[in-house]
């Protein structure tokens, strides 16, 4: 079937779901497309919101929160288009963003994948909407707070491409999973979002393996979207966990797939120096926050982030990843998944 399938994963997601959904038949109003929204165990009214949108919308309530690779690829092997949008429930068209992805990935056969332009609610650039794939440098200079001695210099600002007035579009190494989209024949070859990366960073993943199936990633600036972003994630109870995993176990799951366990070992004592050199800073400056108020809580919010991050720096990654399985459920059996399948789309 030609056309795109819109693919959108929830979690707790009844703030701001209809208005994302919303926005996908106001500025996509064509038949070509198919629009479904997986929900990985939404304890409030997601559900109840998304089946209100039937039968322009396709709800598949998990029932458990899975993680969002496994929901994406699941709502990606449900779909009968031609092509595939991953959007993130807080993320609203500004424009036809699915038929302008669409109509550049055929015009362009190198092109494995595009993404439009980000702006959050303020209109303000969101810089990861285009970036290069993770380096050591980039963690060192984010670890110890030095890009902003020199914020809008290459060397200091070059882990994203930012928004530099672009009006053409322009390949980059990687989009962002908040809104991607890639044609559904070379999802299934390179086998969707990886699944070893539990949660943050699978996007980069998705990136790496379109480009060494020799295909290439494209900013498309025309097509705009505006994103909240950290909707879900904020929610959570596990949120200094999660910090963890964003700043310390996925970045160093990446770098052991993408370029070997030696970098993953270097990015662990880039980790490790950066977190210590923080708490004992804290300790340092605690007598002056103790004496100005507003500055307890910035300090308290450090302390307990650089504490997690070291805790996981000196900790064994195998034990880590283990303990954080346990924050995602399993995907429901197959006799559950296979009534998803079997029903009408």
């Amino acid at each position: 079937m030609h056309g795109i399938a819109i693919i959108i994963v929830t979690w707790n997601s009844e703030a701001c779901i209809a208005r994302c959904l919303d926005s996908v038949f106001e500025c996509h109003p064509q038949s070509d497309l198919q629009v479904i929204v997986v929900d990985n165990g939404s304890r409030d009214a997601t559900v109840d919101t998304i089946q209100q949108y039937a039968p322009r919308v396709r709800a598949i309530p998990l029932g458990a929160n899975t993680g969002f690779p496994k929901a994406c690829n699941f709502g990606a092997s449900l779909a009968q288009c031609s092509h595939l949008l991953f959007l993130n429930p807080d993320a609203c068209l500004v424009n036809d963003v699915p038929a302008m992805l669409v109509r550049f990935l055929e015009a362009h056969p190198d092109a494995g994948a595009a993404g439009p332009a980000i702006r959050d609610h303020h209109g303000a650039p969101a810089p990861f909407a285009a970036r290069h794939f993770p380096r050591l440098r980039f963690h060192l200079l984010r670890h110890f707070g030095l890009r902003a001695l020199a914020p809008h210099t290459p060397f200091f600002s070059g882990e994203t491409f930012g928004d530099k007035g672009l009006t053409q579009p322009l390949a980059v190494p990687c989009l962002t999973g908040a809104a991607i989209c890639i044609p559904r024949t070379l999802f299934e070859q390179v086998g969707g979002f990886p699944e070893y990366l539990p949660m943050y960073h699978d996007d980069m993943g998705l990136c790496a393996a379109i480009t060494h199936a020799g295909r290439r990633c494209y900013y498309i600036p025309e097509a705009h979207i505006e994103h909240l972003g950290g909707e879900s994630s904020s929610l959570s109870p596990a949120r200094l966990q999660l910090r963890q995993l964003e700043n310390g176990q996925a970045p160093w799951l990446f770098f052991r797939q993408e370029r070997g366990p030696l970098f993953a070992a270097l990015f662990t004592t880039i980790v490790f120096l950066a977190s210590l050199f923080r708490l004992l800073l804290v300790f340092v400056l605690l007598p002056a926050a103790l004496l100005r108020a507003p500055l307890r809580p910035r300090f308290q919010r450090v302390f307990r982030e650089s504490l997690f991050l070291f805790l996981w720096s000196v900790s064994r990654k195998s034990r880590f990843a283990r303990r954080f399985d346990t924050c995602f459920d399993p995907l429901p059996p197959d006799s559950v998944l296979q009534r998803f399948r079997q029903a009408p789309p």
